[in-house]
């Protein structure tokens, strides 16, 4: 793949986790909550990219019901939320940011975190991505729901 820019990567990285991606709460004993965000692939190399650009995450081998090895991108926690905070203002899908929505809402309101009912609107301003000198990206926040 050539070198992108950062708002084309995050372009792209945004455009393979809508299509490859998902992200959801779990419980972990009686009451606490984590997030995870996992993206699943026949191909390892994609999966690279998310872990170079995010700097953080696992890549492993998993086998499906149909006995084909893939590979998935996994993280969770604060760094699947600061993923979805990045890519979010790049998300196209409708079905995807309402996942991402019901998930940082849950996972918010279950940790006791001040804000509550976010949208992605208010997500994609607090996450608005920068370039190498720490200038804010220009994202196309129109087109994100609320």
């Amino acid at each position: 793949m050539a070198k992108l820019n950062q708002r084309d990567m995050l372009s792209w990285l945004a455009g393979f986790y809508e299509g490859e991606g998902s992200i959801g709460t779990y419980t972990r004993g009686s009451r606490q909550v984590d997030i995870s965000l996992n993206v699943t692939q026949k191909e390892q190399q994609p999966l690279e990219l998310f872990k170079e650009y995010f700097n953080v995450g696992n890549i492993c081998r998993n086998r499906k019901e149909s006995d084909r090895e893939c590979y998935q991108f996994q993280t969770s926690g604060m760094n699947a939320v600061k993923i979805i905070l990045e890519l979010s203002p790049f998300m196209r899908s409708e079905r995807k940011r309402k996942q991402a929505l019901d998930a940082l809402n849950l996972y918010f309101n279950r940790k006791n975190i001040e804000r509550k009912n976010y949208s992605l609107k208010s997500i994609a301003a607090m996450s608005r991505p920068r370039d190498e000198n720490g200038t804010y990206l220009k994202v196309p926040t129109d087109k994100v729901i609320s």
